[in-house]
Order: C-alpha cells, then structure tokens, then sequence
C-alpha cells in the first residue's frame, strides 16, 4: 500500500462532536417513543395527536379551511414538520391557544371535536416537554 503525502501532513482535524441540538432532540424522540410502551398513555396520545393531525393535515391542504380556522381564531395553525421534533411541541401550544375556540373550529371544518380529556393530555405535554424544546431552540438560534 503507497501512501500519499503532501504538503498538508502537518494538519489535523479536531474529533468529530456531535451537535447539541441534534442530540437533545435524539433524546426527546427517544423517550417519547418510550412512553408509548405504557398503554394509558399510549391511548390518550394516540387519541389526542390525532385530533391535532387531522387539523394541520385540513389546514395545511385546504385554504378554504385554513381561512376559516384563522376568521375564528385570529390566527393560523402550525404545521409539524416530521424533521424538527420541537415543531410539534410549537404546533401543539398553538392548538392549547385556540382552546376557548377550539369546540367552534372543529365544528366549522367538520372535523371531531377535542374532548376535555384530549386538552389536558396536551397541556400535560407541552409543560414536560418545554423545558427540551426551548433549549433546543437555543441552540439552534
């Protein structure tokens, strides 16, 4: 085996470091997906996100019912993006927003009301996972 050499032999690269952000948000995933082995709250996640995803989904493929969602709210749902997970954090706390309307959005667009139990499974989700998702905002500003 020939080896090379150039001019450049006296450079060396630092070990590779991952990126914060990155790996906070591995972590939240991870444990999120954990949490889904309970079956309580397998069950109320499940029933809740998906109330919340038919919503965006709604929105984000009609304007006809996004302009109706932001004539009752005032303003316009967020929209997940499966690459960010703290964007689902941002979606969900826009959805705990428009709860006083929210009985009236879902009735406008046709789509199955939130239950009582649906919101407060959302505000326990959003206040667990603040503290992660604003960091990783930190440190991806």
């Amino acid at each position: 085996m020939t080896q090379y050499k150039t001019k450049h032999d006296d450079v060396v690269l630092p070990d590779h470091m991952r990126c914060c952000s990155h790996t906070l948000n591995l972590v939240a995933v991870t444990d999120a997906n954990e949490a889904l082995n309970n079956g309580t709250y397998k069950k109320l996640y499940r029933q809740s996100l998906a109330k919340a995803a038919a919503l965006w989904n709604l929105a984000s493929r009609s304007t006809k019912a996004a302009d109706a969602i932001e004539d009752i709210l005032g303003f316009r749902l967020l929209v997940p993006c499966a690459t960010r997970w703290n964007s689902y954090y941002s979606a969900n706390k826009k959805i705990l927003a428009a709860e006083p309307k929210l009985i009236e959005v879902c009735k406008a667009v046709g789509l199955p009301s939130f239950l009582q139990t649906d919101m407060n499974f959302l505000k326990e989700y959003v206040e667990v996972l603040a503290p992660v998702a604003v960091s990783i905002d930190i440190l991806q500003g």
